[in-house]
């Protein structure tokens, strides 16, 4: 995950993490996917992409299970 123009680039490993939390419409501010460990939280709020949330929490997880049977 990349943002804030350049001030964050975070990534981890598929194995780390089987889903991740998304919401549709989360509080009346927008859409939102929420990546982390248990050090830290860094919640997306992605902005003119149409169904990027479903389709990165299904992406999650099927990253997760091809490296999960590798």
């Amino acid at each position: 995950m990349t943002g804030m123009d350049g001030k964050l680039d975070y990534s981890q490993p598929p194995i780390h993490s089987y889903s991740l939390y998304s919401d549709f419409y989360w509080y009346e501010i927008g859409d939102v996917i929420c990546i982390g460990d248990k050090e830290k939280q860094y919640y997306c709020f992605p902005k003119g992409m149409k169904d990027i949330v479903a389709k990165t929490r299904l992406a999650t997880e099927e990253l997760y299970k091809i490296t999960k049977v590798s």
